[in-house]
């Protein structure tokens, strides 16, 4: 269902994004993009063939999962064949990752120089195997709630007291490519073993937020760039609060309105078909 989600919002960002934007985030020579260059981003085959290709901010990484998701089911039947034939596959995707880390990005170089190399979906594409891995390695371990919430902890103190400075390529280069990604991969297995019963007055909007943030990644740049120029001479302090309640807003609205039926009529085109009596 996700791929059926991921065909409709992104391409309303791209349609908002090609009216209102006059600069583009694109590697095919700047300017408004070409018939080539929408037809890529319409279809998410830029991932496939030109990862920089991509429209509207941040849409390198959608490029990326429509990649992972056709790589999907080979890894989903490695771990239904085995978890160790899995993990095969895993220590295959880390060390292409370690191959990016420590050998194919210059750490001496700015990541902007390099961004070409960085959206490589290869590059990520042992964090996805890993997201897959924490099911079949951990699917019958029940964590205590201290324990998760230890390693949730733990996580969330790795990204704001590891100590890095400088250019952005120092965080994704070396051993600290790891050391977040591991931070990640520990923090995403503490929600996952975390078993919480939360009052509904905190659990509904933590759910709605939890519903809005694929339309808060991909909305927030255009909706930043609406308020900014509604309101040119608004100070920060009255752009950013406006920026976030009108992103979560409309990301809402655009889940129900657009991902929720998308994802709905996927639902509906892969429901397999009950076959006649006289048929089996």
């Amino acid at each position: 269902m996700a791929l059926w989600r991921t065909a409709g919002l992104p391409n309303l960002a791209r349609t908002l994004d090609s009216c209102d934007r006059d600069d583009f985030d694109t590697s095919l020579g700047g300017g408004a993009p070409g018939w080539q260059q929408i037809l890529l981003n319409l279809t998410t085959l830029y991932g496939f063939i030109l990862p920089t290709g991509y429209i509207n901010t941040g849409a390198w990484s959608i490029g990326n999962e429509m990649v992972y998701y056709s790589l999907t089911p080979i890894i989903v039947v490695a771990y239904n064949r085995s978890v160790g034939f899995g993990n095969l596959l895993l220590l295959l995707a880390l060390a292409v990752g370690a191959g990016f880390a420590f050998s194919w990005l210059n750490p001496t170089a700015t990541l902007a120089a390099q961004w070409a190399l960085y959206v490589n979906p290869f590059n990520n594409l042992f964090l996805f195997v890993f997201g897959i891995s924490l099911y079949y390695n951990t699917a019958g371990q029940r964590w205590s709630r201290g324990g998760a919430l230890a390693a949730m902890v733990v996580a969330l103190a790795t990204f704001s007291l590891y100590p890095v400075s400088g250019d952005q390529i120092l965080i994704v280069t070396g051993l600290n490519r790891f050391v977040f990604s591991a931070a990640a991969v520990l923090l995403v297995l503490s929600f996952y073993k975390l078993e919480l019963d939360l009052p509904r007055a905190l659990a509904t909007p933590l759910t709605q937020l939890g519903l809005a943030t694929y339309g808060v990644y991909l909305l927030h740049p255009l909706v930043r760039l609406v308020c900014h120029r509604a309101l040119p001479d608004a100070g920060v302090f009255v752009l950013i609060p406006l920026t976030i309640a009108l992103t979560l807003l409309v990301s809402l609205v655009v889940y129900h309105r657009i991902e929720l039926p998308m994802m709905q009529i996927g639902k509906r085109l892969t429901r397999p078909q009950p076959q006649p009596a006289h048929a089996i």
